[in-house]
């Protein structure tokens, strides 16, 4: 299995509540990639930074949309997996209502007064995997703390370095 960029939803509040604020599809964004043989998930969820059994993942919740991420990004890879452990940031998952609301009111991207520097929520999790743009230019200049799931889903969706999968 090469590495994936994986978009799911589940019939949870939370997932409605991300939907709606988003006007998305998805809720939930993750890295698909295989460790010694087991399709894992590597994502920012409750509890933090984790690689989580892909079938496990997947009770409970549907797959949206899933991209092969064409260019080699195995450097971001291992530094995504780098942040494995880290909290996962409850807080600024609120504040990002407030960014969202802005933008529909007066088209204002602003950055989220309740992030955390020492944690983060799935979107920006997934946003580290080519910060620098080298790899995937759709990520250059990206930034992770204004991007949310339908946002990745859409640059997966329109670039020819991302070839759909599911």
């Amino acid at each position: 299995m090469s590495t994936t960029i994986v978009f799911t939803k589940s019939n949870s509040w939370l997932s409605k509540v991300i939907r709606w604020f988003t006007r998305g599809q998805s809720s939930h964004v993750m890295i698909g990639t295989r460790v010694h043989g087991t399709d894992m998930f590597l994502h920012s969820t409750a509890g933090g930074v984790q690689f989580t059994p892909r079938p496990k993942e997947l009770r409970g919740s549907s797959i949206v949309a899933e991209y092969k991420v064409v260019p080699y990004v195995e450097p971001g890879l291992r530094s995504a997996i780098a942040f494995v452990g880290d909290k996962y940031d409850y807080v600024g998952l609120l504040g990002y209502a407030w960014v969202i609301i802005l933008w529909r009111l007066f088209k204002k991207k602003v950055r989220n007064p309740l992030a955390s520097p020492k944690a983060m929520v799935c979107s920006e999790f997934v946003a580290h995997l080519d910060r620098s743009g080298k790899y995937l230019p759709e990520f250059s200049g990206l930034d992770p703390e204004k991007t949310h799931p339908e946002h990745l889903r859409k640059i997966c969706e329109s670039s020819e370095n991302f070839e759909r999968i599911a």
